[in-house]
């Protein structure tokens, strides 16, 4: 079965390691928006040197890549 890598984790369940508000949800890094212009349409975790996400795929795929979009809402990052 062949996907789009993007398709394979739209909207699908997510945990983060802890979330930085009620705004930074895990949910927001599978929500499809890869323009994030406000901090609160990001997935961010609390501070931490082991942050992790973990996404729910709910079904078996050989996964040879995964893309990961830096914010684009100014913030500087760590």
């Amino acid at each position: 079965m062949f996907c789009s890598v993007f398709a394979v984790a739209l909207n699908k369940p997510t945990t983060l390691s802890s979330e930085f508000d009620e705004f930074h949800k895990s949910s927001n890094a599978v929500d499809g928006n890869k323009m994030c212009t406000t901090s609160s349409s990001v997935a961010a975790s609390q501070y931490s040197t082991h942050p992790w996400l973990l996404i729910q795929l709910e079904t078996a795929y050989q996964v040879k890549m995964v893309k990961v979009f830096a914010r684009s809402d100014g913030y500087r990052m760590l």
